[in-house]
């Protein structure tokens, strides 16, 4: 099967078969999780996947089952007083701590030397510049693999190590999924395609008969 995302695959398998370590500094990524705090001391997260969840790529090795280490976590830079939700200061260190997960899903380190798959555990993510790509993987492997589920989920919390003593952030959760959502067969365009037929004709009819066709529309 050919990757979703072939560049991303690419790289999530150089990186496993390097130890490389975290990519370096490029501009805030959209798509990555925004990381930030409150003014009041709490940090805060944006942009996590959850509806729709996040599509991951099949893996055949070294990982088996689906992974991609998008999206990351990127510190934003821009304060942005109206959302209560500014830039972390210098002195910051931000771990990431699973709180729950489902059966067969982890999240590895950027140099694969830890990963997350139970509640507790924990890994830092950076400091107050943080831009982080982990390695989100569904499991074909373990135990609790269900080849018939399309959708699995974690929950976390960042917490501050660093001097800044941010308050832990709201938990967060993150859904992901092992496939895309089903594109509507050629026989479903087909009923949809006749449903609007018939509605085009129901109108015309309407029409030449001078009837309405809503509750207070009128044809000329």
């Amino acid at each position: 099967m050919i990757p979703r995302n072939p560049s991303r695959y690419l790289r999530t398998v150089v990186l496993l078969a390097f130890g490389a370590g975290p990519p370096l500094r490029a501009q805030f990524h959209e798509g990555d999780i925004a990381v930030g705090r409150t003014a009041t001391g709490q940090l805060k997260v944006r942009n996590v996947p959850l509806a729709p969840p996040y599509v991951l790529s099949p893996v055949n090795g070294p990982l088996f089952g689906f992974t991609d280490n998008d999206p990351g976590f990127d510190h934003i830079e821009i304060a942005e007083p109206e959302n209560n939700f500014l830039p972390l200061e210098s002195g910051a260190q931000i771990k990431l701590r699973m709180v729950a997960v489902d059966p067969a899903f982890r999240v590895w380190s950027s140099n694969f030397s830890t990963v997350l798959d139970a509640p507790g555990e924990e890994f830092v993510l950076g400091n107050y510049q943080i831009h982080y790509h982990a390695t989100w993987h569904i499991d074909s492997t373990a135990t609790g693999y269900d080849p018939e589920r399309e959708h699995w989920q974690a929950t976390f919390v960042l917490i501050d190590t660093g001097t800044t003593g941010y308050a832990q952030s709201a938990p967060f959760t993150a859904r992901f999924a092992n496939r895309a959502p089903p594109i509507p067969t050629v026989s479903e365009w087909g009923v949809a395609v006749m449903l609007l037929g018939l509605m085009s004709l129901g109108t015309m009819l309407l029409r030449a008969r001078g009837h309405t066709c809503l509750p207070g529309y009128a044809f000329d």
